[in-house]
């Protein structure tokens, strides 16, 4: 065999270890992504919220932030601001500063910040709507 043949028989092994690897241990990602493979099952008690974050910058325009003004996936921006609901507003201040510190809006930053979580009604599911906008302090951080 020329090593041509070799390279290319090393690949597909290695590409079937990958996928053997990934069923044996059950991973959730694909190497080098973020991106889910397999979806947990949610029980009917736990209630998604749906998050949106609501700015303001210095020249008084209100808009919605996206992931990708923090540059994050959606994904990674639903596990940033994540659970308890509590703590929503602390988490959601982190992301401001982030977002104040990005060089892309160093010229219009947030100097508001807000976070509205409602709860999405299950099928089924008995449950208090829930639909509340909280503020994130945009200074820094305490402790």
């Amino acid at each position: 065999m020329t090593w041509r043949e070799w390279l290319v028989s090393a690949l597909i092994v290695a590409v079937v270890a990958v996928k053997v690897a990934e069923g044996v241990y059950r991973l959730e990602s694909w190497p080098l992504s973020s991106v889910p493979m397999f979806s947990r099952r949610i029980p009917p008690e736990r209630v998604p919220w749906r998050i949106v974050l609501l700015g303001t910058r210095r020249d008084g325009v209100q808009f919605v932030l996206t992931a990708s003004d923090f540059r994050l996936s959606p994904d990674e921006l639903g596990r940033r601001l994540g659970r308890p609901i509590e703590t929503l507003p602390e988490r959601c201040a982190q992301l401001g500063r982030l977002y104040n510190g990005d060089p892309r809006f160093a010229a219009n930053p947030l100097v508001g910040l807000s976070v509205r979580a409602t709860k999405v009604a299950r099928p089924g599911v008995p449950m208090i709507p829930v639909d509340a906008t909280m503020p994130c302090p945009l200074g820094a951080p305490a402790g």
